[in-house]
């Protein structure tokens, strides 16, 4: 025998050890196909639906408008003039970025949204008039006073429409405003860019006001000392007849001029050091992120801003006992505290600085006062004339400095606006950007596709149902010997050479796939064991309605037009059926040869043409099936039989509802388990086929009924064919 032949052998011979339910890993495109095109109603409807879902809603879904405007926000560009250097705020390279986003935050914040608000007066307007809290209490007109809940919940919708961006590696911002009023979409960006605008300006020109103020008040007592020093200059003049001193020839003058006028600008710099120490000493961070440098108060600024409001927004939406307040909460204390912390080292530096310029000034005033001892005693008269001169002049060019530093104040004011640039207004347009439709009809066109396929894949995944040989290979792991296509129903209910009921393809349609299929079993259980071919084969299956006493009935026909003497017994002892297949009376049968009523001589044989085929009928129904196919009597019948015949064919009960066969398999030389495609489930099967392993039946394998031959060959398989139930054909 060739080695081919011996594996093909060794193929068929029955596998006992025990089954595995786990399904085969990984799906192939074949298989994907196979179950899309199987389920091609389910996709294509699945299809449908999403494609004139998607259609649908870009026909009636509402039309959104966005307006764009852009503007420039460079920190570079503002103004380094101030008071003097001590508030130059000139921006590094490394700062320019983070100052940006800061700025973004801030013109995203509640109080650059409420100026909008009033701005165009959005609590009378749509769609702001619809949100729930205007509809339970409409404003009055002309007036913007709003609840706390109309605050919040108009500031949400109105701050999720607005998306602040920066274009990458620039300072160019962009502000859009998405709406179905193409008027509103174009109006609020222009009003959010002005009111952050105006916001910057009055922000900043705080902390330069107060500092001014208090310069302002400086300078009143500055012009009284000048005042004072001319009087007394003059009176000086009057009371010692000092007409004119020559003060170049006298060395002490110089010096003292020089000391006088360090010790002026020395004063002029306490004074500034300690406006602004007065202004620190209020712990206001809002003013002090005005005046400090760096941009590291203004940060956590912007980032306190931004957080209460998202905080606002949240205790509002979801009331004060949600977890997530708490931890919010926390974030600003930290923040609190950093902000405490970074305006008290602003504080500790003007102070410091202050410190620092009133020691410098004391130390020249100290060293003003040795030479002006010197020049008393140098010259009396020329040196108190002198001092008396200069006392006015500095006074006099002090209150001229800090005048100047008063205006230039209100330049830099005027400068630093430049930091912000419009570069685009928002504009109207006529083209919505929403909802896109090509993009939509696309999106509902392959998400109709993929949630069809998916859908397809899940049910089929979800179904237990054989419909293969390869499933039975594959997931039972035993041999599959022969596959029997669906049997017409167009086949001769009565069979003109049989005279029977039963639908006979191995001889009424030889030529047909259903006849090969009965023939391949014949020629698979025949190969699969040479030496000691089986005689006495049972033929059964996990439930009834499989297709189990048709495969007998044909089997046992094949065999019997070989030439072979052939016997066919019904076992199913509960509901036989056999007897109607051929139109026999029910009685005498297999009971009654058990009970010795009928003689083997006068078994009946139901094919004209075969006189080598006879059959057993079931007989008259026994009370204990069970008991009387496990009896001696039985096993001496089955005995006698093999010694008449040539082969005995049992067509058996199911295995699972009745335990009538077991005995049965154990003593058959092979076992034969009928499968429908698109009727078996996987797990009666497999119960089936684990129950013959336990009681070590010989399984030669199974015999795939009623199949659709386009899912043998992968193609794709119809719907449920007709086949008759047990009670019917099997």
């Amino acid at each position: 025998m060739s080695e081919i032949e011996t594996q093909r052998l060794s193929a068929l011979r029955p596998d006992h050890s025990t089954p595995s339910s786990e399904a085969p890993q990984g799906l192939t495109l074949t298989e994907v196909v196979r179950i899309v095109r199987t389920r091609r109603f389910l996709v294509l409807t699945v299809f449908l639906l999403a494609l004139g879902g998607s259609v649908l809603y870009a026909v009636l879904a509402t039309r959104q408008y966005e307006g764009v405007a852009r503007l420039d926000i460079d920190p570079n560009r503002a103004s380094a003039s101030s008071l003097s250097d001590t508030l130059a705020q000139t921006l590094g390279d490394s700062q320019a970025t983070s100052r940006v986003e800061t700025e973004m935050k801030i013109m995203q914040s509640d109080s650059v949204l409420l100026r909008v608000v009033r701005r165009l007066n959005l609590p009378h307007r749509a769609p702001f008039t619809s949100l729930k809290s205007f509809r339970k209490d409409p404003v009055p007109p002309g007036s913007l006073d709003m609840t706390a809940a109309q605050t919040d919940e108009l500031l949400k919708a109105l701050g999720d429409g607005i998306k602040v961006s920066v274009a990458p590696g620039t300072t160019l911002v962009e502000v859009r405003y998405r709406s179905s009023d193409p008027v509103l979409a174009s109006a609020v960006p222009n009003a959010l860019v002005e009111s952050y605008i105006e916001q910057d300006l009055s922000v900043s020109s705080a902390g330069e006001a107060r500092v001014a103020a208090s310069l302002m008040s400086e300078m009143d007592n500055l012009r009284d000392q000048a005042s004072a020093a001319q009087t007394k200059l003059a009176e000086f003049q009057r009371q010692n007849h000092v007409v004119g001193v020559d003060e170049a020839q006298n060395v002490l003058v110089d010096k003292i001029r020089l000391l006088n006028q360090q010790m002026t600008q020395a004063q002029a710099d306490r004074i500034i050091k300690e406006s602004l120490l007065k202004v620190a000493e209020t712990h206001d961070p809002k003013l002090l992120a005005t005046l400090s440098q760096g941009a590291t108060l203004q940060l956590l600024r912007a980032q306190q801003v931004d957080l209460q409001g998202q905080r606002d927004q949240v205790a509002a939406k979801f009331g004060p006992g949600y977890p997530k307040l708490q931890e919010m909460d926390y974030q600003l204390q930290r923040l609190n505290a950093n902000i405490k912390k970074e305006t008290d080292n602003i504080y500790n530096r003007f102070k410091e600085e202050y410190l620092s310029a009133k020691q410098s000034e004391d130390q020249l005033r100290a060293q003003f006062n040795e030479q002006e001892q010197a020049f008393y005693r140098l010259n009396e008269g020329a040196a108190q004339f002198a001092m008396l001169r200069h006392d006015a002049v500095s006074t006099r060019d002090l209150y001229d400095a800090l005048q100047y530093k008063l205006k230039e104040a209100g330049v830099s004011e005027a400068l630093k606006s430049t930091m912000i640039r419009i570069i685009d207004n928002a504009r109207q347009t006529a083209t919505p950007v929403a909802p896109k439709v090509p993009l939509v009809i696309a999106g509902g066109l392959f998400a109709g596709i993929f949630l069809g396929v998916g859908l397809a894949l899940t049910i089929d995944s979800l179904d237990d149902k054989i419909r293969a040989s390869t499933e039975v290979e594959e997931i039972l792991h035993v041999p599959v010997l022969s596959v029997v296509p669906h049997i017409s129903s167009k086949l001769p209910a009565v069979s003109e050479k049989s005279t029977s009921l039963a639908v006979l393809p191995v001889l009424d349609d030889r030529d047909s796939a259903a006849a090969e299929g009965y023939r391949q079993l014949r020629s698979n259980l025949f190969l699969s064991n040479l030496d000691n071919r089986p005689r006495l084969i049972i033929i059964s299956s996990s439930h009834a309605g499989e297709g189990k006493s048709t495969t007998a009935i044909n089997y046992a026909i094949s065999l019997a037009m070989h030439g072979a003497q052939v016997l066919l017994i019904d076992t199913d002892l509960r509901r036989g059926t056999l007897h109607t297949r051929f139109r026999l009376p029910d009685q005498p049968g297999l009971t009654n040869v058990l009970s010795g009523n009928l003689k083997m001589e006068d078994i009946p044989r139901p094919v004209a043409s075969l006189p080598n085929f006879a059959l057993l009928c079931a007989g008259a129904r026994a009370p204990d099936p069970s008991e009387v196919l496990n009896s001696n009597r039985m096993m001496a019948f089955l005995d006698e039989c093999i010694q008449r015949f040539d082969y005995v064919i049992l067509d058996s009960a199911p295995l699972l509802p009745v335990a009538d066969s077991y005995a049965l398999a154990v003593r058959a030389d092979a076992v034969v388990l009928i499968v429908r495609a698109g009727l078996s489930r996987k797990k009666a099967v497999l119960r089936a086929i684990r129950q013959l392993s336990r009681l070590k039946a010989n399984l030669s394998g199974v015999v795939v009924n009623d199949v659709d031959m386009r899912i043998e060959h992968y193609y794709t398989y119809g719907g449920k064919y007709g086949y008759y139930d047990y009670r019917g054909q099997a």
